[in-house]
C-alpha cells in the first residue's frame, strides 16, 4: 500500500471514531477503506482534459 494512502486511511479512521453521527462515521470508514484500495485521488492526479471536458459540457448544458 502507498504511504499516502495508509495515511489517509489512518486520518479517515480516527475522524470516524470520533465522529458522534454514526451517518457521518459510516461515510468516513467508507472513504478509509477506499483509501486502503487506492481509489481515492486528487484533483492534481487527474488529467486535465478530462477536468476541462466535463467543465464545457456542464456550461453547454449537456450531459455525458
Amino acid at each position: 500500500m502507498d504511504i499516502k494512502n495508509h495515511t489517509r486511511a489512518i486520518r479517515y479512521r480516527r475522524k470516524a471514531i470520533a465522529e458522534p453521527d454514526e451517518r457521518k462515521a459510516a461515510l468516513l470508514r467508507k472513504l478509509a477503506e477506499e483509501a486502503e484500495r487506492g481509489v481515492l485521488c486528487t484533483v492534481d492526479q487527474m488529467p486535465s482534459r478530462e477536468v476541462v471536458e466535463r467543465d464545457e459540457s456542464t456550461r453547454r448544458g449537456g450531459s455525458r
